[in-house]
Parts: structure tokens; C-alpha cells; sequence
């Protein structure tokens, strides 16, 4: 089978500056999931049964390479029993979505199809269809591209513009970089729980960015509003710095040719990196139309069955970046993210579990989620969605009031892998309600104390940290969620 020359040239650099830029954007997915390079390497072993099987999976979700192979294989019976009618739909639509091979296999096929084989062709590519219509943005209604600056709840306001500064003395690199936060905001205007969702390039800016959000001062509200998920693009430039283009950016992350071909020539890789940094790369002289069209090279990065793209795609139709909102389609990415090793989907998804006051249910499995996603491999050089699992499921196990779910012990061990931001209170938080559940409640005292002082520095209200200080100096132990969403 002659698979396009694209995929043998990633396959062949598993080990070169593409997989290294993507592991660290994301941490290794299971040898499980399927994606175009692993299908492929499949192929390249013989196991047709395997790769037939990623194939298939990918050629669902759009990818036309994949669908032309699917379509090759149904036609040798290599992995599946052969089938000239599958094979003809297939290739019909591999010719369709941009592969040219597509059309020369399907018109080798049509002569050979059993009476009503096209018919029946027909059945597959209408079900085919009907499952993209279940997963695609829609085309014909794309909202302008960006990040949506005002929450999915308009209770509160968290606009504002991205903030450009100097951080010469503050980052190990000399590079420029964009970086997006998403963030709780509280009724008094001060952030929580920041996450990191997006960083190019990863590793350089995250600490910063986190410990400017957490000095950030937001509007407020009246009180007892509910709090509420935003989103905050960060640029960090060098004042000395005269990058300006996606090409001279591209370079510095260890591309040495041209980025938009590579991507228009099929690397999932690169079409990953392009589309990140269609969306966010900060430019010197303004020019914004290089900010757009990030999304379509997502899609295609994400139908190739990169975790981290597919959340990226999920995540832009949960909030409305660059579409419409669709949370039905959303979700189909963030689970297919998730389930492939994607800790940033894991935590996502438990935050829409743990929204508001959730069920027993909700709180199960959103704690199922938390689980895949602490037990994925983490980078100890820099804060990532791994920590953010972590944590969040620290916070959970530490004080939930669901009592079957509450393991206080394992809390504190969970917070001993985090790597927090020194002036964030919420870890000191979660080691106060787990020591005060394990009734050690002097350490919990101080603990909460911790807590409290930073939380001052920060401009927080006190309210709730002095009413668990207080019922931990009466030996007491405190129960609830002390993260809110």
C-alpha cells in the first residue's frame, strides 16, 4: 500500500524535534490510541488487523489519508475480510476530503461492485456523514476569530485585553511566547485555580503567567453570585525582541522550514503548531489577520488523533473561539482527548461535573476523570494539566462530603506532586481540610493560617478561610468544596 510520503517522513523522525515539541505541549498518549503515525507503523509491522482498526477510527473522524487507506485495505481484505462496497465508499470520500488517490481507487472499483453496490455505498457515506455532522464546527456560521473576553454566564465581566510585558529577568529563555490561561473567577473579583491550556512555546511562561493572574484584580459583583470559568490570553515579548512572523517563530521552536507548508503537506505535528500559533502568536507590528484560521488546522491535527488537538477542538466549541458554541460537539472531542492520556480534557471535564452543587453522581465521575488525569506522566519542570488533576483532585478527596469518596491520607500525598505557585493559598487550603479529616487539627491550624496570609496579600475575601480556621481551632473538621466552578 503507498501511503503518502508525509506520514513515512514523521514516522521515520518519531524521535526529532516534532515529537519533541508535541511531548512538550502534552504528555505520551497510551500505545492504545489511535493516530495517523502509529496506524501507519502498525501497517509497516504487518499487524493489518491493528491498523485497520486505527484507521477506521480515524477515517470517522475525517482524516482523508486515513480514509484512503481504510479504503485500500477493505479492497486487499488486509485486517478486515475484503469488501469492494466499503472500499468504493471510502475512496469516494477520500477523494471528496482532498486525497487524489481517493478517485482513481474508487473508479478501479465501480466496475467490479455486485448489483446495487453503489447504493449501498451510498448508505455508508450518508452515515458517514451524519457522524461529522455530530463532530465538525459549522462552516457556514463562524464567529470572528479570537478569544471570547466575556464569560459563558454574563454575571460577571472578566474582560480584558492580553498583557504584553517584560519578563527578562523571570524566564530561563530568550523567546517570545503566547500562553492562555483559564481561570475561576470569584464574586470578589479575585481569580482562582488557574490552569494553563494552551502554551507555545510550553515550559517558558507558565509559572509567571499564573502568578500575574493571581495578583490580577477583576470587577466585582454583588455578593453570593455565583463564580464563574474565563479565560485570559497572555503575550510575554522581549523588549529588545523584532520577531514578527509565524515563519521566524516557527524557526525558533525548531522548524527550520517553511511551518504552513509542512502543515499543508499532512504533519499532524506541524499542523497542531500552526494553528496554536495562528490563534495566539503575539505580533510586533499588529498585523491580526495572521490571528485567524487557527481552528480548521486544529481539526485536521485532531482528525489525525493527536490527544492534545482533538481537546484544543473541544475546547473552542465548549467556549465559542473561533465558532459557535456547541457544547453536544464539544464534549465529543474532550472525551476523545481525555480518553486517549490528555490530562487538560480530564480536568475539564470534572469542572462541568463539580459546577454548581453536583450530585453524588456527578462528583463519582468527575473523581473518575481526576484520576486519569493525575496518573498521567508529568514534566517536574513546569506546572501542567497533570498538576492541575492533582490538585483539583487533592481538593476533592481532601474535604468532598461525600463521605464513600473522602481518602484525607492520599490528599496529602497527591499535594506532594504538585508543584504549586508560592502565593496561591489553595494548596495550603487542601492540607488544612486534610489534616483537620485525619484529626490533626494543630497542623491544620497552621496550615490554614498559611492559607489566610497569602490569601491577604492576594486582596481575597477572608470570610470562608477564617471560618475553617476557626472550626479547626475548635478541633473540628471542615467539609465542602473548596474549589468552586
Amino acid at each position: 500500500m503507498q501511503l503518502e510520503a508525509t506520514i513515512s517522513r514523521i514516522a521515520n523522525r518519531a524521535g526529532g524535534v516534532l515529537l519533541t515539541l508535541l511531548a512538550a505541549i502534552t504528555v505520551a498518549p497510551p500505545p492504545a490510541h489511535a493516530d495517523i503515525v502509529s496506524a501507519f507503523r502498525d501497517y509497516q509491522k504487518r499487524d493489518y488487523s491493528h491498523a485497520f482498526r486505527e484507521f477506521l477510527a480515524l477515517a470517522q473522524l475525517g482524516q482523508p489519508l486515513a480514509q484512503f487507506d481504510v479504503a485500500t485495505m477493505y479492497h486487499a481484505g488486509q485486517g478486515t475480510p475484503a469488501n469492494d462496497t466499503d472500499a468504493y465508499a471510502w475512496a469516494t470520500l477520500a477523494a471528496a476530503f482532498g486525497e487524489a488517490r481517493g478517485k482513481a481507487l474508487a473508479d478501479a472499483i465501480r466496475p467490479k461492485l455486485p448489483p446495487g453496490g453503489e447504493q449501498a455505498a451510498a448508505a455508508v457515506i450518508n452515515a458517514y456523514t451524519a457522524r461529522q455532522q455530530t463532530l465538525l464546527p459549522d462552516q457556514s456560521a463562524v464567529r470572528p476569530q479570537g478569544w471570547p473576553m466575556t464569560p459563558l454566564d454574563p454575571a460577571l465581566d472578566c474582560r480584558r485585553t492580553a498583557i504584553h510585558i517584560d519578563v527578562e529577568d523571570r524566564v530561563p529563555t530568550r523567546v517570545q511566547g503566547t500562553l492562555v490561561i483559564e481561570f475561576t473567577l470569584m464574586p470578589d473579583g479575585m481569580p482562582r485555580f488557574p490552569r494553563i491550556i494552551q502554551a507555545v512555546p510550553a515550559g517558558a511562561f507558565e509559572g509567571v503567567a499564573k502568578t500575574i493572574l493571581l495578583r490580577s484584580q477583576f470587577s466585582r459583583v454583588p455578593a453570593g453570585s455565583a463564580p464563574v470559568q474565563c479565560f485570559m490570553p497572555y503575550s510575554f515579548i522581549f523588549n529588545n525582541h523584532t520577531q514578527d512572523t509565524i515563519g521566524d517563530f516557527a524557526a525558533e521552536l525548531g522548524y527550520r522550514r517553511n511551518l504552513p507548508e509542512i502543515a499543508r503537506a499532512g504533519d499532524p505535528y506541524a499542523q497542531l503548531v500552526y494553528g496554536l500559533l495562528l490563534d495566539g502568536l503575539p505580533l510586533r507590528h499588529g498585523d491580526v489577520s495572521l490571528q485567524k484560521g487557527g481552528l480548521p488546522w486544529l481539526l485536521k491535527a485532531a482528525q489525525a488523533g493527536l490527544p492534545v488537538a482533538q481537546y484544543e477542538v473541544g475546547h473552542r466549541l465548549l467556549i465559542g473561539q473561533g465558532c459557535w458554541r456547541d457544547d453536544a460537539k464539544g464534549l465529543k472531542w474532550m472525551q476523545m482527548a481525555a480518553e486517549q492520556g490528555e490530562p487538560t480534557a480530564d480536568v475539564t471535564l470534572a469542572i462541568r461535573l463539580l459546577r454548581g452543587t453536583p450530585s453524588a453522581a456527578n462528583i463519582a465521575q468527575a473523581k473518575e476523570w481526576l484520576e486519569r488525569g493525575a496518573a498521567t506522566g508529568n514534566d517536574t519542570r513546569i506546572p501542567n494539566s497533570s498538576d492541575d488533576a492533582r490538585l483539583l483532585l487533592a481538593a476533592l478527596l481532601a474535604a468532598t462530603s461525600e463521605v464513600s469518596l473522602r481518602d484525607p491520607s492520599r490528599a496529602l500525598d497527591l499535594l506532594k506532586r504538585v508543584q504549586d505557585v508560592d502565593e496561591d493559598p489553595t494548596p495550603y487550603e487542601i492540607r488544612a481540610a486534610a489534616e483537620a479529616a485525619q484529626g490533626d487539627f494543630s497542623h491544620a491550624v497552621g496550615a490554614e493560617e498559611s492559607a489566610i496570609s497569602r490569601a491577604t496579600r492576594l486582596g481575597w475575601d477572608l470570610t470562608p478561610l477564617q471560618q475553617r480556621l476557626s472550626l479547626y481551632q475548635s478541633d473540628k473538621p471542615w467539609y465542602g468544596s473548596l474549589l468552586e466552578f
